[in-house]
């Protein structure tokens, strides 16, 4: 004896319909997971690129102490160098004497040596574009255009730390890093923000 077929009874062509909406459904699944995937893939190329390019002229300032010549005849120049192998747009210098913040060389070798005749060539490198492999002097002291006494007075304050020199500066995709006379590693920073108006 066989069961009469009920009114909830697919017919053939509902349960063609049906399985062809549940295939549907997994193919909709399937491709809405390839996309996710292909889009995951090309955001991270994206970003491999982007860092790519940004590598591809990065900057690395960094400041250096020179001494030329024999005594009597000796010169010291204080050098922003570049490093790296993009251009570093320099946005402030910072330097203080003693803690004080200067607002010029005169005002640093004055702390160092008020008693010295003040005879030196300087450079401002604020809002200066250096390019890389460029050095640029700062600032030199040269012994024959002032006096032995000035040269010592500058060496010692600098192997003392009495003079601090700090520079700012980007890459062109305003990435920023500080760097410090007394040496080492650049420190990446948010943005160069000049906390001191009078500054350099």
């Amino acid at each position: 004896m066989t069961d009469r077929p009920t009114e909830q009874t697919l017919s053939r062509a509902e349960r063609i319909n049906v399985r062809i909406s549940v295939t549907q459904t997994i193919l909709a699944i399937v491709g809405i997971f390839i996309g996710s995937v292909a889009l995951y893939a090309a955001l991270g190329e994206s970003e491999a690129v982007r860092k790519q390019t940004e590598a591809s002229v990065w900057p690395r300032l960094d400041m250096a102490v020179v001494y030329y010549g024999f005594e009597g005849e000796e010169r010291i120049d204080i050098l922003a160098r570049n490093r790296g192998i993009g251009p570093a747009v320099v946005e402030f210098v910072h330097v203080a004497v003693d803690g004080a913040t200067a607002t010029n060389w005169s005002e640093v070798i004055r702390a160092v040596a008020p008693d010295e005749v003040i005879a030196t060539s300087n450079q401002s490198i604020e809002r200066t574009v250096v390019s890389p492999n460029e050095d640029i002097k700062m600032l030199s002291v040269e012994e024959k255009y002032s006096s032995n006494a000035l040269t010592r007075a500058i060496r010692d304050a600098i192997g003392r730390e009495r003079i601090k020199v700090e520079i700012c500066y980007c890459s062109v995709f305003d990435s920023c890093w500080k760097t410090k006379l007394s040496g080492g590693a650049p420190d990446e920073v948010d943005a160069c923000e000049k906390k001191d108006p009078t500054a350099f």
